[in-house]
């Protein structure tokens, strides 16, 4: 088994310290002396602790994204153990034991601490074999058409904008579905127009898959954060990785 140093250096003081614990606490019959020794076994334990970081992303960040971007992470780092988990909710990070998180804004939860990643936006695409996509000219139009979206997507409507004009559209689509990368593949099979976020549709209209329909239109920009839970909590370890993301993502 191929152990990283760092790992076996962290074990290795892990135990030093634990059978330090007990000489150390026989050094004085007070309840300090018993508690340094645990809070050096602790100590050296956490520094262990680094060499894992465990995060949660999005299910579609993660699935398009993050296995070339933990890949080169891993190259530039090889004695970091990533552990990232793909969730479609907000974990609570202190009680799941997360180093940090993936999060589309706005952000509510003021207590904790966020570095914004890149801007996205969601684009109105379809197939290019969509009956009628000749006739669209307005989002107006998209009564005409069938949607697809997600279950939980636009309740409110879907704000659209050119940048002089905002409409917002009432968005009943008869195919509702679990991910964005399912409502891409029913649109790619001409189910109907989505709005889907860039990353999800770029390579498809790069390879004519789909069309960009109303370009000129688009939902409102939102930020996506990677979100930790204090500023102290941020090790170096989880520092060089915030940088390594931000620099992988870029600007959507």
């Amino acid at each position: 088994i191929n152990i990283p140093t760092t790992m076996l250096v962290g074990i290795a003081l892990v135990i030093f310290a634990f059978s330090l614990a007990l000489p150390i606490s026989r050094l004085s019959d007070s309840i300090a002396g018993g508690s340094l020794g645990i809070a050096l076994a602790c100590v050296f334990l956490s520094f262990m602790m680094m060499i894992t970081r465990s995060k949660a992303v999005p299910q579609v960040i993660g699935n398009l994204l993050m296995g070339p971007i933990a890949a080169s992470f891993r190259r530039l780092h090889p004695d970091v153990t990533l552990e990232i988990h793909f969730l479609d909710r907000t974990p609570d990070l202190l009680e799941e034991g997360f180093d940090g998180c993936i999060r589309f804004g706005p952000l509510e939860d003021s207590s904790q601490v966020a570095r914004r990643l890149l801007h996205g936006q969601a684009m109105l695409a379809a197939s290019p074999d969509l009956p009628g996509l000749e006739t669209l000219r307005h989002p107006t139009d998209l009564v005409r058409f069938p949607l697809v979206g997600l279950a939980t997507m636009w309740a409110g409507g879907l704000p659209l904008s050119n940048g002089t004009e905002e409409i917002t559209l009432p968005f009943a689509a008869p195919l509702r579905l679990g991910s964005h990368l399912a409502v891409r593949d029913a649109v790619v099979a001409s189910a109907g127009i989505a709005p889907l976020p860039g990353m999800i549709v770029r390579e498809e209209i790069a390879q004519g898959r789909l069309v960009h329909v109303l370009p000129d239109w688009s939902t409102p920009r939102k930020a996506i954060y990677f979100v930790y839970p204090s500023a102290q909590s941020v090790t170096a370890r989880l520092r060089v990785f915030i940088d390594h993301l931000a620099r992988e993502l870029g600007e959507d």
